[in-house]
């Protein structure tokens, strides 16, 4: 009787182990990607002999989108002005990565909230490398 209740409880381990394991590896997020757009446009204006550019991220998703980080090559070469730090930063951790809003919430584009930033240097093509996800 002890060994049959041994291996009961084996198999109610190992299908546990099984199933928690799928439900984690199944994990398919509701925003892809794409539904972070970075639109960016030339402002006209210009300093020294180098471009000012207007970046807006907006999250079309229909969930709040938090901790998004971009690729931003050479982003140490580049002026922003005291308000744009909040809405960028380059992450102090790895070189290239940048953080919007300190990795809090772009919400909803229903709700027309959106991230707008503008710089002066050469282009940077700003790509969404990681970012998370709260639906209800």
């Amino acid at each position: 009787m002890g060994g049959e209740f041994t291996r009961a409880l084996c198999l109610i381990v190992f299908l546990s182990i099984v199933v928690i394991g799928k439900g984690d590896s199944s994990f398919n997020p509701r925003c892809a990607k794409e539904t972070i757009t970075v639109v960016q446009t030339p402002t006209g204006r210009i300093a020294g002999c180098t471009k000012e550019w207007k970046v807006n991220v907006t999250n079309t998703c229909e969930c709040y989108l938090f901790g998004v980080h971009l690729q931003c090559p050479k982003f140490d070469a580049i002026v922003l002005t005291n308000d744009d730090h909040y809405t960028i930063s380059e992450n102090g951790e790895l070189k290239g990565d940048c953080v919007l809003n300190k990795g809090e919430s772009l919400g909803f584009s229903s709700d027309q909230h959106h991230n707008v930033f503008t710089y002066v240097g050469d282009r940077i093509d700003f790509v969404v490398s990681t970012y998370s996800e709260a639906c209800s």
